[in-house]
């Protein structure tokens, strides 16, 4: 592995420029517009509060709320693609003809007051606008007024390369951005009353609560983004997610999609109010406190034709392939990593605006680690790393399809490659 700084100069494979920085990017004038990668691939963390804890990062403070007791793990084979905010008023308008929110006067306010079917409905809009395949298939759709109340023969396929409302885990994933604490947004670990003022006080720079928002949605993206640049994941409003409300499982769980209908075991859970249609929401929301409700793990549930000035929604899309981390049907262009057309190499360019941690590794279309080519901290500036198509035993590979992927810091990101002979 050889690290460089200078010009590229030889020749073998197809070149990749690689820019990974830790600000907002510009994104396609259409496909994944206003998104953020998060790089979920290959990784796996600790999800849901744990059901006898009573102090530490998820204790319960004052009761579960919902089914988020029974701390497990979940992994993930894929990454997928996030809103940076809330689907706003002005752009749920443009799309779908109507603005069903209560609160108004601002195009940039989160849409609310939609049920999750007028969430999956527009859903299916934007990946028809910008060709890609509608995730939710259905054979009829009741309304009442303009805002949809039902979908007949409802089903859904997560990988499908389209929009799609979040799964819970996916979107407890992207609200902790690998932050260890029972708030993204703070520093401590164990909560005691002593701490509230704290915890308040460093919520008011990403969350809008009961203690800032004035008592009304609030302009997204006014206040700071999380580790992986999305806004308001906790307050403002609550977002539905694409699960049915369900008792959290106490095994490792792959790719967790909730349970495929709605079922009444949430009375295990000690929910009031949840019945067989009830769909998990996450966030919080303008009027809840800090302390307990803005919690990573917590969310709560609504059903499914509830239209609360609460809840807003965002959208994810699948990334590659579920099951693998992908040598096929990769996106040709997405943030940080694109191909340049010029001769071919073995080099590739990257770009670090800060100082940091680095791991650049070569995979196989299986997912096996075939060479780590750099692992270690680099200073800010441009670089140029070199395959020279061997493993890790100092073997040539044979021809075909691989992985490139590098992570820097909270970034992370993957290309396929594709080895000449």
């Amino acid at each position: 592995m050889t690290i460089l700084k200078g010009p590229i100069v030889k020749k073998a494979f197809i070149i990749i420029s690689i820019a990974l920085t830790m600000s907002l990017q510009s994104h396609a004038a259409t496909l994944y517009a206003g998104m953020k990668l998060i790089p979920s691939a290959k990784d796996s963390f600790l999800m849901g509060f744990s059901s006898d804890s009573t102090k530490g990062p998820d204790a319960v403070l004052w009761g579960p709320y919902a089914c988020c007791v029974g701390k497990h793990w979940v992994k993930f084979t894929y990454s997928f693609y996030m809103d940076s905010t809330m689907v706003t008023q002005a752009d749920f308008q443009a799309l779908m003809g109507f603005n069903p929110s209560g609160h108004t006067g601002n195009g940039l306010l989160p849409a609310e007051s939609l049920t999750w079917y007028d969430a999956a409905l527009y859903c299916n809009a934007r990946s028809k606008r910008d060709n890609l395949d509608t995730v939710y298939k259905f054979t009829s759709i009741t309304k009442s007024g303009q805002s949809c109340n039902g979908l007949g023969n409802l089903s859904y396929d997560i990988k499908k390369n389209g929009y799609r409302i979040p799964t819970n885990a996916e979107y407890e994933y992207a609200t902790r951005a690998h932050t260890p604490g029972a708030w993204f947004f703070s520093t401590i670990l164990a909560w005691t009353q002593a701490d509230d003022k704290a915890i308040t006080a460093s919520a008011a720079a990403y969350c809008w609560n009961s203690q800032n928002s004035g008592g009304n949605t609030n302009p997204v993206a006014k206040l700071k983004p999380n580790a992986f640049g999305l806004y308001d994941m906790r307050g403002n409003c609550f977002e539905w997610e694409n699960d049915f409300e369900a008792p959290y499982p106490l095994t490792t769980q792959i790719d967790p999609v909730g349970e495929a209908s709605g079922n009444q075991n949430t009375a295990s859970c000690g929910n009031s109010g949840s019945d067989a249609s009830s769909k998990m929401c996450c966030g919080a929301s303008f009027q809840d406190d800090v302390c307990n409700h803005e919690r990573t793990v917590e969310h709560y549930h609504w059903s499914a034709t509830a239209r609360d000035k609460q809840i807003s929604f965002r959208c994810s899309a699948t990334t590659g392939t579920v099951g693998i981390l992908g040598c096929a049907n990769m996106p040709t262009d997405f943030q940080f990593l694109k191909i340049i057309s010029t001769p071919l190499s073995t080099n590739m360019e990257y770009h670090l605006e800060n100082q940091g941690p680095v791991t650049i590794a070569i995979f196989n279309c299986k997912g096996d680690v075939v060479r780590t080519l750099f692992s270690g901290r680099q200073a800010a500036g441009m670089y140029v790393a070199s395959w020279d198509g061997k493993n890790g035993s100092g073997t040539r590979v044979g021809a075909g399809s691989y992985i490139i992927s590098i992570q820097a810091g909270q970034r992370s990101n993957s290309k396929t490659i594709f080895m000449a002979d």
